[in-house]
């Protein structure tokens, strides 16, 4: 209780209601999304907190909010869908109160990198070129990539965990039945070209077999 948390990539609102729920922290969250924000106002006001909790539109590549604002950043499932990782970790740690911790989710490139230096990622990238698209998330990393991500923002890593085992298979099945079940709903809620663009980048992480990491971390130096 007392610790303020900001929740980038806050979606429709449920990790932020969860977090104040077992831990009496406030949050603030942030999405580019009007629509997430509607429905975040709206789920938070039906579990009972939204007086702990503040939706907005922002951009995490420039944050609205003064530095050291906040006890943590949580990120989840959202640092793939930003352009470039390097520049919002940066954001995130000016964010931070000193002591302050960062956790965040993020899409793993598990292919060991051929004789040539190139991974599955790669591939990726040449078959969304050969579709015309671009795809809904940015090119996954390895897990040891984030060792120097974040020292390069300033942070100190305390975790970097894989946990594919227990969560990819099961997650892009559910987003797959998703967008076959609701398809019409998803459109008229988020607009066609989200929704086609994870079309599109679904079966090619199903294909190439992507993993799943935890990243903790702390501001370097408090």
């Amino acid at each position: 209780p007392g610790d303020r948390v900001l929740d980038i990539g806050c979606g429709v609102g449920f990790p932020a209601i969860r977090l104040i729920q077992s831990t009496g922290a406030s949050v603030a969250g942030i999405t580019n999304s009007p629509a997430q924000i509607r429905a975040a106002v709206q789920n938070a006001a039906d579990a009972g907190v939204g007086d702990l909790v503040g939706f907005q539109c922002a951009d995490a590549m420039d944050l609205p909010f003064p530095a050291g604002s906040f006890d943590a950043v949580l990120s989840i499932e959202s640092i793939f869908a930003i352009a470039d990782r390097r520049t919002v970790l940066r954001q995130f740690a000016r964010m931070l109160k000193p002591g302050g911790r960062l956790v965040l989710t993020d899409l793993l490139d598990r292919s060991p990198a051929s004789a040539t230096g190139r991974t599955a990622a790669d591939e990726l990238d040449e078959r969304a070129a050969a579709q015309g698209e671009q795809p809904a998330i940015q090119r996954p990393v390895q897990l040891d990539a984030y060792e120097s991500l974040l020292a390069g923002a300033g942070f100190v890593p305390v975790e970097l965990a894989d946990i594919s085992e227990h969560t990819v298979a099961r997650t892009f099945a559910g987003i797959r039945q998703r967008l076959t079940d609701d398809r019409d709903h998803l459109i008229r809620k988020f607009g066609r070209k989200p929704v086609e663009q994870y079309e599109t980048s679904l079966p090619l992480l199903e294909a190439i077999g992507w993993g799943y990491g935890v990243v903790v971390a702390t501001v370097a130096g408090q």
